[in-house]
């Protein structure tokens, strides 16, 4: 070994090379290397050089893949142009060293100090540096993508149009370093203090920016599409110049991320959910408008027996994040329930809405799991009750719906939930065909559901004496109708077998159960009805006379003791009829 550090002294890198041994590693712990002048690709790759002195070498162009530098001391080195792939220099010193256009793509520098060095164009590509510390260091158009650099410390730092695509920068320092056009697209930068950090014209699409302090930061022509500030102190921070749409913001600046909703045109329904407060009704839907591909989430409001407004409210929520929406009114009026997906999971955005219509602040809450189902949410006993299936399990669970958190009532493991099988009420359905109710205080009794449940369409409501089921069995036409119970099925009901069921929904009121229906057309030019059923052994009836009304939606209202209905046109009219036995009237329509 005496021999090979010989030939580094002397500079003579083609004997060095031809001499080291191409086997196992190359041993030079502690070596002195102190002002070898070693330019033009030495290989060192596979070296032991912990705690190595290479204060003032030049080893320009070397070649250091799988090397360990751990500990060493490379003050005023030249290693421009090296190759050090998978090389460590753990708890290294290294001060005013050239490492501009190295390849350290997977090198680990975590604890490692770096002062004054020159990292121009270097490639550090899923580089760890942890706890690293960094001063003055130049990492203009550095290649840092998926870079880890958790609670390192960055100051005065030059990242100019560096590449940080989903670096993760978690409770990193990053105060007075500048970021001017780089690239941080989907990086992680939760609890980052980039206290005046210089962010003009750089890239933060999708990044996570939650709990990040960024007092002072300068965001002109910075793009936030997507980011997620949801949980950041904006006090004091200048947004004004930054693209923001679609941002994840705190309900205090929602408004930025999308906007100012333009006046609804026309009303296209999907999917809405409806919900009544006393004589108070409320709709939730995602509204499709212009410019194409442009979806605002819309709520519209009225009072039975008045004539609807023509506009609708959009939440200043993005559409596209929202995984799933709810509604329910409570004595307040309504809530709306959104789940966003953000970089650091799902959250649950709560939103007020007054008896005047008025949509209140928005809170962000925890949700603590990944939804597997859309939630159910009920008032309940005075208080907000979310129900809702984990994927991570998965299990069943019950919240509170408090002012600043959800409070985890109950939750029970379920490997074999298949999910909700109403809207409305927190039915939950197993592999095995097990049904089991759930309330806020506990999991009911399970019970077995007919062999051919669920079929295409389904729906279940708590009746008198168990659960009253309504579902279109595949491959069948008609209707089947059943209250199961803890001992078996109590009924069980064919309706309208020949005739093509199309959207089912059920819901009860008073502990009286009712199923709502579309009758699809039999002929190209037919229109489909809409239709309703007292459960168990009611007799079906339409709710709506005209035979030329299409219907393309229906759905039970919930919020008071009366059963009510909303059905949806193709020309998205939306009208919500009182059930009695036998007939339906008319309360309000929209559109």
């Amino acid at each position: 070994m005496d021999d090979l550090l010989a030939l580094l002294a002397e500079g003579n890198v083609e004997a060095f090379n031809e001499q080291r041994p191409r086997r196992g590693k190359l041993e030079l712990y502690a070596a002195d290397l102190s002002g070898v002048q070693a330019a033009g690709g030495v290989d060192l790759s596979s070296a032991t050089l912990e705690k190595a002195d290479l204060t003032g070498a030049d080893l320009t162009d070397a070649m250091l893949a799988r090397s360990d530098l751990s500990g060493a001391d490379i003050s005023s080195a030249k290693l421009s142009g090296i190759m050090a792939l998978q090389s460590r220099w753990r708890e290294a010193f290294i001060e005013e060293t050239d490492f501009s256009d190295a390849d350290l793509s997977g090198a680990d520098f975590s604890d490692a100090e770096l002062s004054d060095c020159d990292l121009s164009n270097v490639v550090l590509t899923s580089a760890k540096l942890k706890r690293t510390v960094l001063k003055r260091c130049k990492l203009d158009h550095a290649e840092m993508a998926e870079a880890r650099m958790a609670e390192a410390k960055l100051e005065d730092c030059d990242l100019t149009e560096a590449n940080l695509t989903e670096a993760r920068f978690n409770d990193a320092v990053l105060a007075g370093c500048n970021f001017t056009g780089a690239d941080l697209s989907r990086a992680r930068l939760g609890g980052a203090d980039l206290s005046g950090a210089n962010l003009s014209g750089a890239k933060l699409i999708e990044a996570d920016l939650s709990r990040a302090k960024l007092v002072g930061v300068n965001f002109e022509g910075a793009d936030l599409g997507r980011a997620d500030l949801s949980e950041v102190d904006l006090e004091g921070v200048d947004l004004s110049g930054a693209r923001l749409t679609d941002a994840q913001l705190p309900p205090s600046h929602l408004h930025l991320a999308v906007g100012v909703a333009p006046p609804m045109k026309v009303m296209m329904m999907e999917e809405p959910q409806v919900a009544a407060s006393g004589k108070l009704v409320a709709t939730l839907w995602e509204n499709a408008e212009a410019p194409p591909g442009r979806s605002w989430l819309r709520v519209l409001f009225g009072t039975m027996g008045i004539d609807a407004p023509e506009d609708a409210a959009a939440l200043p929520i993005p559409a596209d994040l929202v995984v799933a929406r709810t509604l329910a009114a409570t004595p307040d009026g309504f809530v709306v329930m959104l789940l966003l997906e953000r970089p650091g999971g799902t959250a649950a955005l709560v939103v007020p809405v007054d008896k005047a219509g008025k949509i209140g602040t928005p809170r962000r809450l925890k949700l603590g799991y990944t939804p597997a189902a859309r939630p159910v949410l009920r008032y309940e006993d005075g208080a907000l009750v979310l129900y809702g299936i984990a994927r991570e399990g998965p299990g069943i669970l019950a919240h509170r719906v408090d002012e600043a958190e959800l409070v985890t009532l109950h939750g029970e493991g379920m490997r074999t939930v298949r999910g909700f099988v109403s809207d409305h009420h927190p039915v939950v359905l197993s592999k095995g065909g097990t049904l089991v109710s759930m309330s806020s205080s506990r999991v009911g009794a399970p019970i077995s559901a007919p062999a051919d449940f669920p079929g295409r369409r389904y729906a279940a409501a708590p009746s008198q004496g168990g659960l009253a089921l309504a579902w279109c069995p595949a491959e069948k036409t008609g209707l089947r109708t059943a209250v199961v119970g803890t001992r078996g099925g109590d009924s069980d009901h064919h309706l309208l077998k020949k005739m093509p069921i199309g959207v089912v929904d059920a819901a009860s009121f008073k502990d009286v159960a009712w199923a709502v229906f579309t009758r699809e057309p039999t002929t190209p030019e037919g229109a489909a009805s809409a239709w309703a059923v007292r459960l168990p052994d009611g007799e079906p009836f339409p709710v709506v006379d005209d035979e030329g009304r299409d219907v393309s939606e229906i759905r039970m209202v919930m919020g008071t003791d009366t059963p009510l209905v909303a059905i949806i046109d193709l020309d998205g009219t939306l009208e919500i009829f009182a059930l009695k036995e036998g007939k339906a009237e008319s309360r309000w329509r929209a559109g």
